[in-house]
């Protein structure tokens, strides 16, 4: 979890640096197969921790939280101020 994690910051990181919406796009696509271990495991977590009646908001919480930062940052990057 923690490699999977590390390598999803690390081109994550070097996604700044790109100015093209492909490598852009092929730079989230990396960082989302390497982030994946890290989705499975705190599922998992959220599960064990969480008793059934808080489970639904538990998840929404870190699925939300997951994708709205890659999607800011992609519109930053595109509206010019990146």
């Amino acid at each position: 979890m923690t490699t999977g994690l590390g390598l999803a910051g690390t081109v994550l990181l070097l996604t700044s640096r790109a100015h093209h919406p492909i490598t852009m796009g092929c730079s989230f696509l990396l960082a989302g197969a390497a982030g994946a271990a890290v989705h499975a495991s705190s599922g998992r977590l959220i599960m064990g921790w969480f008793a059934a009646g808080e489970r639904g908001l538990a998840m929404g919480l870190r699925q939300t939280g997951s994708s709205d930062l890659r999607v800011g940052r992609c519109g930053y990057h595109f509206h010019g101020d990146g």
